[in-house]
């Protein structure tokens, strides 16, 4: 939700550093705890992170050392929880910040923390420090005057994903469709601070809520859940009739895709994970499509299907693209009405290419 950090002062870094470097001592205690566990995966992916997050930050600013107290066993685990929780989209203000603009547009940022609209420049800097790069350059008629609708984005963060196709079998010869979004990078040190740092938090969401393995142990709210309940109701009447309006449609809203998942896996991959309605094998096979593939023309966007199939004998899937629809709207309307759901992360962008993106939702 709005609110202004200072990350323009050298110590909203450093205690941010100082926080992931502390979460990542105790990840590693818990990993000793928990090998061979369901959660250690998870663990890992917090511990891989946090690293990398710790030395881009070092790169710019001293950070210290934490020092832990004699920790073992279960405690080390319990502080481990509190930390991670502590780190989370909604509660750690430098996760958080990285949240609210990793596809915004500037306007938006603008209008959402101020101090930017004063001092241009800070945002700059911040561009910069988070490893941020241009992703959509409007026509000059839409950046000029109090309307800009550019947008910048992490590296590394849904920039260069595969999608992967499977079937789950259902009982009476039932069956569904499971798309999987997943990161191609592995090399954290490859991706922007703001990606690391999105995916830290989500990760976070899903260890807290999940609570997988042995984890579950640890009674703790689902902070995810919360977060994004919270989110839906702030999104202005306004932006929700436009989209309505306009027809604008997500993958995962559950015709015929719902979301099933979303962590990051243990070398740090993001996966989004969909899966379909349930479906009986007939001739033709059932296919499921979502018209959720966003082209962007200059200031028009269009609009294609993502289409997913099988054969008769359910031996293999596949994906596969429609041609573009008669849809069409301006720039200015769609990424105005979709910019308080992408800033809160009730939607989500995963860019095939700069101008071809799938459009997801969380809820």
């Amino acid at each position: 939700m709005p609110f202004e950090p200072k990350f323009w002062e050298k110590r909203f870094w450093t205690d941010t550093g100082n926080r992931v470097w502390r979460l990542l001592e105790l990840a590693r205690l818990s990993l000793d705890v928990l090998k061979g566990d369901e959660s250690e995966e998870y663990i890992r992916a917090s511990a891989v992170l946090s690293k990398a997050i710790v030395e881009k930050i070092s790169e710019e600013y001293e950070l210290e050392e934490p020092e832990l107290p004699e920790l073992s066993g279960a405690d080390a685990v319990t502080e481990y929880m509190k930390q991670l929780a502590d780190t989370a989209i909604g509660r750690d203000e430098a996760v958080t910040l990285a949240w609210t603009i990793r596809f915004t547009t500037l306007e938006y940022i603008f209008a959402s923390y101020p101090v930017l609209k004063a001092k241009p420049e800070l945002l700059d800097t911040l561009l910069d420090f988070l490893g941020s790069d241009l992703v959509y350059d409007p026509p000059n008629i839409f950046k000029s005057g109090d309307i800009d609708l550019t947008i910048y984005a992490f590296k590394g963060y849904l920039d260069n994903v595969d999608l992967v196709i499977d079937i789950v079998h259902e009982g009476k010869e039932q069956f569904r469709y499971r798309l999987k979004i997943i990161d191609k990078e592995t090399d954290p040190s490859k991706q922007g601070l703001g990606s690391l740092l999105v995916k830290l938090g989500l990760v976070s969401w899903y260890i807290i809520s999940r609570r997988p393995g042995l984890l579950t142990i640890y009674r703790s709210p689902d902070i995810r859940s919360v977060y994004l309940d919270r989110a839906g109701t702030r999104i202005p009447s306004v932006a929700r009739e436009l989209v309505d309006s306009m027809g604008v449609v997500f993958l995962g809203d559950g015709s015929p895709f719902h979301i099933d998942s979303e962590t990051v896996s243990g070398n740090g991959q993001h996966i989004v994970i969909f899966s379909s309605e349930q479906y009986k094998p007939s001739f033709p096979m059932p296919k499921a499509c979502k018209d959720s593939v966003y082209t962007v023309h200059g200031g028009i966007f269009s609009r294609k299907g993502l289409c997913v199939e099988t054969n008769i004998t359910l031996s293999e899937a596949n994906y596969s693209f429609t041609e573009e629809s008669n849809w069409r709207v301006s720039a200015i309307e769609l990424l105005r009405s979709l910019s308080p759901y992408i800033f809160l992360g009730v939607i989500d962008v995963v860019r095939l290419s700069n101008d071809q993106w799938i459009i997801f939702t969380r809820i």
